[in-house]
């Protein structure tokens, strides 16, 4: 009779550390649920940020573009002294410089 008694004994202890162990299981896989859920959401965020700054970037590579042309536009009006005593043509092409250095570096690769 003890022998069975011993037997329930160790039958009933090693479910009990199955079970913790299953909890624990658990427990960790809720964790790296919850882990990923905040990463996806990090994620989308900065998605987010990244999209709001290349149309930011759109926006201001036009209004250079607008600025070259006022440039050369308000230049065909200045004699030649003060076209070449202030540069104008080298801050147009320094200006037309900064317009090609923010194109899309996948565009400049073509």
């Amino acid at each position: 009779m003890s022998d069975i008694v011993e037997r329930l004994r160790r039958y009933k202890r090693d479910r009990s550390g199955y079970a913790e162990y299953c909890h624990q299981a658990a427990d960790t896989i809720e964790a790296q649920a919850q882990r990923i859920a905040d990463l996806e959401q990090a994620c989308r965020y900065e998605s987010d940020l990244c999209q709001q700054a290349l149309e930011s970037m759109g926006v201001l590579r036009e209004a250079l573009a607008d600025a070259i042309e006022c440039v050369q536009d308000w230049g065909l009006y200045a004699s030649p002294y003060f076209i070449e005593k202030h540069d104008l043509n080298g801050d147009v092409k320094r200006l037309r410089a900064a317009l090609e250095a923010s194109n899309d570096p996948a565009e400049r690769r073509r």
